[in-house]
């Protein structure tokens, strides 16, 4: 089994440049559009030279993830939670000293993300792109 992993991965690595382009300019789509919304939202802008982007995320700045991620499901948008929530709340980890968490409880409260791969068209990056302004707004 191993060796079809690794002939799948073979395969992926020589279109990875092409890929790579594609989820980068999806990114750049969502990133333009909704910038301009930072009372409402944090947005990040597109990594450059330090890593790859495969979905992107958005931090509301209010308490509304569950009216955001409803309403996108309702135009067909569909949306991820950033992080299955703040270590210090599994049971297992309850007992180790931290800090308190805050930006974990933060952002597992109020984030979330969209998809950025590469197969995605271009024009639904874009309408994803303006459902999202026009819901955050």
């Amino acid at each position: 089994m191993s060796e079809l992993n690794a002939c799948f991965g073979r395969f992926q690595m020589q279109q990875w440049d092409r890929d790579e382009q594609r989820r980068m300019s999806h990114y750049e789509t969502l990133w333009n559009a909704l910038r301009g919304l930072l009372s409402r939202c944090d947005v990040y802008p597109p990594p450059v030279d330090s890593g790859s982007a495969f979905v992107f995320p958005i931090t509301l700045n209010s308490d509304r993830l569950d009216e955001v991620q409803q309403a996108l499901a309702a135009r067909g948008v569909e949306c991820r939670s950033l992080m299955g929530g703040a270590i210090n709340r599994h049971p297992a980890y309850r007992s180790i000293p931290h800090d308190g968490l805050v930006n974990c409880h933060r952002m597992g409260s109020s984030s979330f993300f969209v998809g950025i791969h590469q197969s995605l068209p271009d024009e639904d990056v874009r309408a994803v792109a303006e459902i999202l302004r026009d819901v955050i707004s």
